[in-house]
Order: C-alpha cells, then sequence, then structure tokens
C-alpha cells in the first residue's frame, strides 16, 4: 500500500530544509534565537529547574524508555481481543524496523557523515543546569552536537505510532514526545535547533517513510502474519490429535 501524498509531504519537507542549508547565515540567527528561548524556560523557579534538569539525565533515557513500552503495550492491550494479536504484530515489525534504523543511522553517521560540532553552551551564554541544579547530573553540554541522538528516538517512536497506530495515540504520543525527549536537550543548550532538524529529521524520517509509506511494512507484516496463522494452525492440529 502506497501512501504517496505523506511520503510527498515529507520529501518536500526535506527538500526544503536541505536547501536551506545553503544559507548557514539563516541558521546561525535561528539557531541562535532558539537557544535563548529554549534556554529562558529554564526560569528562577526551582521545581521547574528540577524538572528540566531531571529530563537531561541518563535516569530519565530509562523513565522514558518504560514509558515508550508502557505507550506501545497500551495501545495494544486497549483493543477488542480479537484485533490484539493484529496489533501486536504491527507494533512489534514497527518497533524491529526502527531499531535496525536506529543502528544504522548510528553506524552510516558516526564511520561516513562525521562532522564537528559544538553545542551551543560552548559558544553562547546562558543559565547552565549544571550550576542551578548541582546535585544532578544533566547533561549541558557536548563537544559533538550533531545530529540529536534523543530527537532521532524521538521521530523513530513517532514513526511507530505515526505509521502503525491511529490518530488519537499519535497525537497523543507528540504531547508526550515533544516535551519529554526533544525539548530537554534544546533546553539545557546541549544541542542547537538545526541538529534536531538539519540532522535527526532527515536521518530518520526520509527513510522511514519509504519504509512506512511503500509495501515495504505491510508486505513484512502480512508475511509475519500468515506465519504466525500457520504455526497457530499447527499448534491447534497438534493438540486435538
Amino acid at each position: 500500500m502506497w501512501r504517496k501524498k505523506t511520503l510527498l509531504i515529507i520529501h518536500l519537507f526535506s527538500l526544503l530544509l536541505g536547501v536551506s542549508a545553503l544559507f548557514p547565515t539563516f541558521w546561525k540567527a535561528l539557531d541562535t534565537n532558539a537557544f535563548y528561548f529554549f534556554n529562558s524556560l529554564i526560569t528562577n523557579n526551582y521545581y521547574i529547574q528540577v524538572f528540566w534538569a531531571f529530563c537531561n539525565t541518563k535516569t530519565h533515557n530509562w523513565v522514558f524508555d518504560v514509558i515508550v513500552i508502557a505507550f506501545l503495550a497500551s495501545y495494544i492491550l486497549c483493543s477488542p481481543k480479537e484485533l490484539r494479536a493484529n496489533r501486536a504484530i504491527k507494533v512489534s515489525t514497527a518497533f524491529g524496523l526502527m531499531m535496525l534504523l536506529f543502528f544504522f543511522d548510528h553506524f552510516f553517521f558516526n564511520r561516513y557523515l562525521y562532522i564537528q560540532k559544538k553545542s551551543p553552551t560552548f559558544e553562547l551564554e546562558g543559565i547552565i543546569l549544571r550550576d542551578v541544579v548541582p546535585w544532578l547530573k544533566a547533561k549541558w553540554a557536548a563537544k559533538r552536537s550533531y545530529p540529536a541522538g534523543h530527537a532521532i528516538t524521538a521521530f523513530l517512536f513517532l514513526s511507530i505510532m505515526g505509521f502503525a497506530t491511529n490518530r488519537r495515540w499519535t497525537i497523543a504520543a507528540t504531547i508526550l514526545t515533544i516535551p519529554l525527549l526533544i525539548m530537554p536537550r534544546l533546553v539545557s543548550g546541549a544541542h542547537w535547533l538545526s541538529d534536531v532538524l538539519l540532522g535527526s529529521f532527515l536521518m530518520t524520517m526520509i527513510p522511514a517513510s519509504w519504509i512506512f509509506c511503500t509495501p515495504i511494512f505491510p508486505l513484512i507484516t502480512q508475511r509475519i502474519e500468515s506465519y504466525a496463522q500457520k504455526r497457530n494452525t499447527r499448534s491447534s492440529r497438534s493438540d486435538t490429535a
């Protein structure tokens, strides 16, 4: 099943981003303004500072992983019993494909597309989470900020929800993911906005669109469903024998 409209929209937006990269002055101004905007969210409120600091810790990464698993499991379990097996196969297949894409992105980028780029905190003056919440080991800088690793994870998760579930779950996942996974590194100054859009988005959404907007994903899902049905039929025959 081809999703030509969605495939076209993603590629047109990606093309615009790619063309915009030819204007570094534009992105320098946008990155600078974006840094000061997001960094300003670290207000004088101590609890807000703790929130953003925690969202930039390794513990938060594990917490969000649990949230993702719970989110996907809820989507499966909230469906009628007759649809659970289908949803489980669909979500598991999408998750597996996105994990392969995740490892490919890291391998390919680290080997062939390495770009030396430091985070905003090395170039601009702003509020540093390490200073306001010293007891939390929050990530506030990166010597290799491009691309944004957390944003890659975020876009992969949103790809699963957007193409393997329905609109209601996709909206909920977006509301959950943007403030908890994409924004924290922008707020702390560990990544530029261009790291997210010119890096993570292009690296994930273009290949993901070719997986989900072409017959690739439906074909793989159908093969797995067919295999599961044959296996269940064999097991039921052996039980009755």
